[in-house]
């Protein structure tokens, strides 16, 4: 019997396309097979800890790369069981026990639910720290050491990051005591499952007591080196400390000066137990051009800075600064020349001049402005500075227009307890006293003395650091004349993106007979404003300020505050934190018109 044709070539015609089909079809059939899930978490109760177990999981860092079978995707969940039980031991959950299940939803998608029961949570009963038998530091470290130094509290939950974290301590004590080679030569943790408590025992081998020694300057700066050596604080033969070196280091990045500082002792003592030093240094940029624009929603509007700075003139790290600044009130070009090390290597002496023409909303300025002050070095948180300056000023539209001549002595007073308060402060605090009698040179009897006090400080509220209280405050006074006689520009007025911020610009005064403002004799300025942390570069604040400004030279509180409250959203770019905030005044004033206030602008308000 004759075969068909028609069927031949139906046949053939099938197994091509299966062929075609199984190199083509099958892997896109591989892929629409992965399997597409969701992670949930379960018994945790604590944002912090589902926060470190999702940061640890498998499940959630390849959740977009689809296991291709049921096997793999449990595999996967399996996977994450262990580095759970360490981040749940970490936290002090020496008991707990985790599991997973899975669940196939009509949506087509798989659950995991990952089930946490951390069980009761273990606390730290002991905390023991004895010296290596044959060591060779002496028991003054160890008995000058509070647990509390270490951030140890006893009858607290045993957290690992604070063991370790104490370890690192308890070694920085020694190194900074004379110990650089210290380290921990021994360690028992010790885990009460009856009692439900953690023990641990160290012991210490403190090294030998060291000594500076040499230094090697490892550098091809231009700077002259009695630049660097200047800023060297240690002697040879005096007792070692690594706070010393760190500081050492701070205090030639604070000059501008090196891109890279890097400052560390040798690994092994010489025959008279002294340890070299070796500093490594690379020059930063000298010259820069630096450019920028800026917005404010007060006053100002938009504007624009350029500045043109060398910082080297004469290898010997001095500075010199044009800068020039304009927005829609401002126009501004100045100079300011920083003369390091000057008859001291603690001392800088600095010459700065400026002329502009400034319009606030209450009055006008053109002025001619030099000052020329020396600043010394107290300690590594104080200093103070003495000088005089020179003002040349016009006045107009204001309640007393003319022109002034003044000549003022300032005496500064500055203190900070944390290096962290620059544009986003966390910790610690700053404060600045100033003192300026001036002197009218163009008229007899008109002289007045300006006394200003400004503080902030911070404090993280909560360990996790996510919370941080912030407070700031202003205060000043004007002695000498009346507060008609003082020129406006040197008057006190409130209401500013940082203080009273639900009021308009400068517009907490006292006011005149057509309720415009006029500026008072003193002013007190109190602000307080939390900070939550709700993701990594995402922060929300609320905000409360009170203050006012007096006609009187002393704040006359009976008169009482005005008060403002708001809140605020802070993005933290690379540069630096942006703030949007919306302020509401809590006090009806009589020039005061508008019910809020939007502020936005780059840095914290204080």
């Amino acid at each position: 019997m004759k075969n068909n044709p028609f069927k031949t070539s139906t046949k053939s015609l099938l197994l091509l396309i299966s062929f075609f089909w199984a190199l083509i079809g099958a892997p896109f059939k591989l892929i629409s097979a992965g399997r597409s899930y969701s992670i949930d978490f379960k018994g945790t109760h604590s944002i912090l800890l589902n926060r470190s177990l999702k940061d640890s999981s498998n499940l959630v860092r390849y959740r977009k790369t689809r296991p291709r079978s049921m096997a793999a995707l449990q595999y996967r969940a399996n996977s994450d069981i262990p580095a759970f039980l360490d981040i749940l031991h970490a936290y002090g959950y020496y008991d707990a026990c985790v599991s997973d299940r899975t669940y196939f939803l009509p949506t087509g998608k798989y659950k995991i639910v990952i089930l946490v029961d951390k069980g009761p949570r273990y606390l730290l009963n002991q905390f023991d720290i004895k010296l290596k038998a044959n060591g060779n530091a002496n028991s003054d470290v160890l008995n000058r050491l509070q647990l509390r130094d270490l951030d140890i509290r006893l009858k607290k939950p045993a957290l690992s990051t604070t063991i370790v974290e104490a370890q690192e301590k308890l070694i920085q004590k020694f190194t900074e005591n004379g110990y650089p080679l210290a380290k921990i030569s021994s360690e028992k943790v010790l885990v009460d499952q009856a009692q439900k408590t953690m023990g641990v025992k160290l012991e210490v081998d403190s090294g030998p007591k060291a000594y500076f020694g040499k230094i090697f300057l490892e550098t091809n700066s231009q700077i002259r080196s009695k630049f660097i050596r200047n800023r060297i604080p240690w002697k040879l033969g005096e007792t070692y400390s690594s706070e010393v070196l760190k500081r050492t280091e701070k205090a030639l990045y604070d000059t501008g000066l090196f891109s890279l500082v890097s400052i560390n002792p040798g690994k092994e003592l010489t025959d008279n137990n002294e340890i070299p030093v070796s500093i490594q240094l690379i020059d930063s940029k000298f010259n820069g051009l630096t450019v920028g624009g800026s917005y404010t929603t007060t006053w100002e509007g938009i504007g624009g800075q350029a500045s043109w700075q060398t910082r080297n003139i004469f290898l010997s790290g001095t500075d010199l600064n044009l800068n020039y600044q304009v927005n829609q009130k401002l126009q501004e070009a100045g100079f300011k020349y920083i003369f390091p090390d000057f008859l001291s290597n603690n001392q800088v002496l600095a010459i700065s001049s400026s002329a502009s023409k400034n319009r606030q909303p209450n009055y006008t300025e053109q002025a001619i402005k030099t000052d020329l002050y020396i600043e010394r070095a107290l300690s590594n948180y104080f200093k103070t500075s003495i000088g005089a300056k020179f003002d040349q000023l016009e006045t107009s539209d204001s309640d007393n227009n003319g022109y002034f001549s003044l000549f003022g002595t300032p005496l500064h007073f500055n203190t900070q307890s944390s290096e962290n308060v620059l544009i986003n402060p966390t910790q610690g605090g700053w404060a600045n006293i100033s003192f300026i009698p001036y002197f009218s040179i163009n008229e007899k009897n008109r002289n007045f003395t300006e006394l200003k006090f400004e503080a902030s400080g911070y404090q993280f509220l909560i360990p996790s650091r996510r919370i941080i209280l912030a407070m700031g405050m202003v205060y000043g006074s004007l002695f000498g004349q009346s507060q008609f006689e003082i020129p406006t520009p040197y008057r006190f007025f409130a209401g500013s993106p940082n203080h009273l911020r639900g009021y308009p610009y400068q517009e907490v005064s006292p006011l005149d007979s057509n309720n415009k403002p006029i500026g008072g004799r003193s002013i007190f300025l109190w602000s307080i404003e939390p900070r939550f942390m709700i993701f990594k570069s995402i922060a929300i604040v609320g905000f409360y300020d009170v203050g006012n400004v007096y006609s009187n030279s002393w704040p006359k509180l009976s008169k009482g505050f005005v008060k403002s409250i708001g809140a605020g959203v802070r993005y933290f770019s690379f540069v630096g934190p942006l703030r949007l905030d919306i302020g509401f005044p809590m006090n009806k004033l009589p020039n005061i018109k508008k019910k809020y206030q939007f502020y936005f602008s780059f840095g914290q308000a204080f």
